[in-house]
């Protein structure tokens, strides 16, 4: 009697023990899943806000120890997270600190394999049904007892091992015994150094070891998931499966570990609860409100009334009992639709309306309260965040490829940077060898002949056209060797096709113009323009000057049989059926000398064709001559009669003195090639006061600032990108200018030499350009290559699968064939490029591969702006490798994840593709949010990002030549 008497004292007293140290402990997170059937979201009961998102495996089921219950196996033929949570905190991955991890559990009764309770990212995890010796019965069932293979308990930490590797499994109690719920319990005793466990409340095993927490990376990837830098919390199952080269990670549906049973009220503390045995608890649940969301995210588009996004508030009551409630805000734009209401166990949803007739477009928050009827319970603030929209407030993107050229797709933006991205080098065969042409003019696929065209010319020579199947080897068109021929008329419409000697005129012996020649410059423009009717397919510009003045500004007397020079100088066009032979009319497009013309195309969103030319940075003097780039020369001058008529180049052509940026680009808009071009034209070019193209006479868009030094634009080949939208691209070829006391060359070297080479500029709309940090798109070669003293870059792109060919001009020699210093001479292979025709190279770029947005290795994030879009899938160019990876988050106006596309749903976006299809848990059809304006959240490490596109159809194969 009295050993009885002191063993229920003493039972007493640790029981009263028990009980208070449980009653002092903080409860991290409660999750009762007593939320209603049907529920997406079980919410924390603690207050913390650690709500669990609940996969599409898992769901709220009735029949729960106390009330509702996790079912992480609902959907049995889908693999997929369960509850789980997307970013587990600090308090929820302690790390060698106390805490306790206990619930409520039954089993199925086909129960097999092993299944998890708990997870930290498939690192720190909490799992039953494993064997005593780790093996997994995954096709078989449980073993239920017995001494040679007990169901066990296993209770890991990957980063440093538990009381050995096989002392992790350990034997526990049989949760099919009797088809009940149990009461588990994991206790870490930070100062032992030890993990407990507790079945119905009786020491199954202790076992010894220290505790680590899941590294999270930092701010900028605490949320990537990638291992190890993604503590995720779950639930009732390991981790998702994710899907590797559109396909998952293996050939047959993996057993995930999901728990066959249920699981009821989890409750995570911040100390170790338990030491010895102990009766379980009683239910953890108080009777209150469930509300949600916490912030309720509300969407007005002015434009479109009926399309606002005006989700409804959900309240429910926990706890069995109906419990009358009552909402107060003071937010003059909401409107309720009810106040009161009496809240059970299913959703009661309150909608929402808002009075946005006076409100300004712009983002507003206020607060709304909901009140339980007794002053006991909880009350539950939420945040309410409005947008409303305007016109000019979304892009339509509609389900056109975006490139990311410049800011206008990134609203904020976490450890990215813009980058660009220079093409790989690639020689070319030109009939059957590794030589032949010089300077590229232009490539393009010809629609109608259903292959490449390349125009290039010989300097002081003819312009020669080749074709190709595949941007590597080309060959001269039969007929001529490719030569390009022309023909005008004379003064009185006579067609003039042959030279004095007998040869046709071509591209460098330009036909007279009303029977009167002039001399043209080296570099023609040669079109090839879909647009135009098929007679005037192709086309091609040059300029010819009348009216000469030497280098040193002397004039000499033209040729003009008795005409005027002034009114003779100037850009005159062809036009052609088979880009082969030219015909024109002598009518003159320009009164200007450009001195090169650079490239035109037609723009479908303007409606123009756009016209690039170049002009000299310029506006006060008269320039009929230039001597280097630091006198101009006005019609007229005389070294005898000087006065008045020389300048010295000044402050407009730069910040300051001395710097010598003349050459610059200027645009021009026309409505036919064909006819003269008055757009971007001042009346200044038309009043003989001027020879040359200089800003005062023309709209120049491209010039040197003081951040270039000594450099201009040699010339520049701009070109309309026809795989995106609202891209124009602008090789630019720049020219180093050494000063006379310092240049590395050779004495008495004139200051406007030095290497060419080629950076890049893009536009979206043909007028503002923007260069980048302009470093170097085709870099020079090594100093004994035969590139290493220009990258030339000719006009057009073309598209070869998923590359993108240009082509370039390299020469050993830098501008107007100087020599280098002693120590590198021109001998072999340097020798022959320098004195020979040759010179076309060719780079090859991934398709939209100019600019990336890129991630490092530490990780970053980008959200777009306010875009709406009409396809059905988004495809995304990117290139994550095998290090790197990407995720995408659907957001609406107020930044909150939609329902089913957030980072957690997203499949791993990896490897490196020009159109890789994202999915959220397998799914890729958007069509149902086309039109509704959202947000691109992206997550990326070690990736670079390209474009993205809402594409109307599947995914299918198709590189072929464009």
């Amino acid at each position: 009697m009295r050993l009885f008497t002191v063993r229920f004292v003493v039972g007493f007293f640790l029981i009263c023990y028990l009980c208070a140290v449980s009653a002092t402990a903080k409860t991290v997170a409660l999750w009762l899943f007593d939320d209603p059937s049907g529920a997406s979201v079980a919410v924390d009961s603690s207050g913390n806000n650690y709500h669990l998102s609940l996969g599409p495996d898992s769901g709220i089921v009735t029949g729960g120890k106390y009330g509702n219950a996790l079912d992480p196996d609902l959907m049995k033929d889908q693999d997929g997270v369960g509850a789980h949570r997307y970013k587990a905190e600090a308090a929820l991955n302690p790390g060698d600190a106390d805490w306790t991890l206990e619930c409520w559990l039954k089993a199925h009764p086909e129960m097999i394999g092993d299944n998890r309770i708990w997870g930290l990212s498939g690192i720190n995890y909490i799992e039953y049904g494993q064997t005593r010796n780790g093996k997994e019965f995954k096709n078989s069932r449980l073993r239920t007892g017995g001494l040679d293979q007990p169901n066990v308990l296993q209770v890991a930490n990957r980063l440093l091992p538990v009381d050995e590797v096989r002392g992790w499994n350990r034997p526990t109690g049989d949760l099919k015994a009797d088809q009940q719920f149990h009461h588990l319990a994991v206790v870490y005793d930070a100062s032992a150094r030890q993990i407990r466990h507790y079945f119905d409340g009786k020491k199954q095993f202790e076992a010894e070891g220290l505790w680590e927490d899941v590294f999270g990376g930092g701010d900028l990837v605490d949320d990537v998931v990638f291992p190890p830098h993604y503590p995720m919390l779950q639930i009732g199952m390991r981790d998702a499966l994710q899907h590797w080269d559109h396909h998952e990670l293996h050939e047959k549906n993996r057993y995930m570990k999901k728990f066959q049973g249920l699981i009821d009220e989890m409750r995570f503390s911040d100390q170790a609860l338990y030491a010895e045995n102990f009766i379980p608890p009683g239910s953890f649940a108080a009777s209150g409100l469930r509300v949600w969301p916490p912030v309720l995210s509300l969407v007005v588009d002015k434009r479109n009334p009926s399309s606002g996004q005006l989700p409804a508030l959900e309240i429910s009551a926990i706890g069995g009992d109906p419990l009358p409630w009552k909402l107060t805000e003071n937010i003059e734009w909401l409107l309720p639709a009810t106040r009161r209401g009496v809240a059970n166990g299913s959703k009661q949803q309150v909608a929402m309306r808002v009075s946005a007739a006076d409100l300004k477009s712009g983002q507003y928050e206020g607060r709304l309260t909901v009140h339980p009827a007794s002053r006991r319970k909880p009350k539950h603030a939420v945040t309410v965040k409005l947008t409303v929209i305007g016109e000019g407030d979304v892009c339509d993107v509609s389900d056109r490829k975006q490139l990311f050229i410049d800011d206008q797709f990134t609203d904020v933006a976490k450890n990215i940077q813009q980058e660009v991205n220079q093409p790989q080098k690639v020689r070319l065969t030109i009939d059957g060898k590794q030589d032949g042409g010089q300077f590229p003019l232009v490539t393009f696929y010809d629609e109608q002949r259903g292959c490449y065209r390349l125009y290039y010319m010989r300097l002081g020579s003819n312009v020669y056209c080749m074709e190709s199947d595949d941007g590597i080897d080309w060959k001269h068109v039969e007929q001529r060797a490719g030569q390009v021929t022309l023909e005008t008329t004379d003064a009185n419409g006579k067609p003039q096709v042959q030279q004095p000697n007998g040869e046709p005129y071509d591209m460098f012996h330009a036909p007279p113009v009303q029977g009167v020649s002039g001399f043209r410059t080296d570099f023609p423009m040669i079109v090839y323009d879909p647009h135009d009717v098929p007679e005037r397919r192709y086309k091609a510009f040059h300029e010819l000057n009348f009216g000469f003045m030497d280098g040193d500004g002397y004039e000499l007397s033209p040729q003009t049989k008795g005409k005027n020079a002034d009114d003779l100088s100037g850009v005159y066009g062809y036009y052609s059926s088979d880009g082969l032979h030219f015909k024109g009319d002598g009518v003159r497009l320009l009164p200007l000398l450009p001195e090169h013309l650079f490239g035109a195309y037609w723009d479908k969103k303007a409606q123009k064709y756009f016209i690039y030319i170049r002009c000299q940075n310029v506006e006060s003097g008269r320039l009929h001559s230039m001597q280097g780039t630091q006198f101009i020369y006005r019609k007229g001058f005389k070294y005898s009669t000087p006065e008045g008529l020389v300048d010295h180049i000044d402050d407009q052509t730069g910040q300051r003195k001395g710097f010598e940026n003349l050459r610059s680009v200027a645009r021009l808009t026309a409505d036919d090639l064909l006819k003269p071009w008055k757009e971007g034209v001042y009346p200044s070019a038309y009043d003989g006061s001027t020879a040359y193209a200089t800003a005062r006479d023309v709209k120049m868009v491209v010039s040197a600032d003081k951040w270039d030094g000594f450099k201009d634009f040699y010339s520049c080949f701009p070109a309309q990108y026809p795989w995106a939208e609202d891209v124009h691209i602008m090789y630019l070829k720049t020219l180093r200018h050494f000063h006379p006391s310092r240049q590395p060359w050779f004495p008495g070297f004139a200051d406007l030499n030095g290497p060419l080479q080629t950076v890049i500029a893009l536009s979206r709309d043909g007028i503002n350009w923007n260069r980048y940090d302009r470093k170097e798109y085709v870099p020079l070669g090594l100093m004994d290559e035969v590139d290493r003293g220009r990258t030339s870059m000719g006009g057009g792109i073309i598209k070869v699968g998923n590359y993108l060919y240009s082509y370039y001009w390299a020469s050993p020699q830098i501008h107007d064939t100087v020599p280098m210093r002693d120590e590198y001479p021109l001998e072999g292979d340097l020798k022959r490029w320098a004195e020979s025709s040759l010179g076309i190279f060719g780079t090859r770029q991934r398709l939209d591969g100019f600019v990336s947005m890129d991630a490092d290795y530490q990780g970053g994030s980008l959200t777009t702006p306010p875009l709406v879009f009409s396809g059905r899938r988004l495809v995304l160019n990117q290139n994550a490798g095998g290090q790197g990876t990407i995720f995408v988050e659907l957001r609406d106006l107020n930044d909150q994840p939609i329902s089913g596309y957030t980072l957690a749903d997203c499949e791993e976006i990896t490897c490196n593709d020009v159109a890789w299809e994202v999915r959220w848990r397998g799914k890729a059809d958007l069509s149902h949010l086309a039109g509704r304006p959202i947000k691109l959240h992206f997550k990326m490490r070690a990736a670079k990002l390209y474009a993205f596109q809402f594409k109307p159809e599947a995914k299918t194969d198709g590189s072929t030549k464009q």
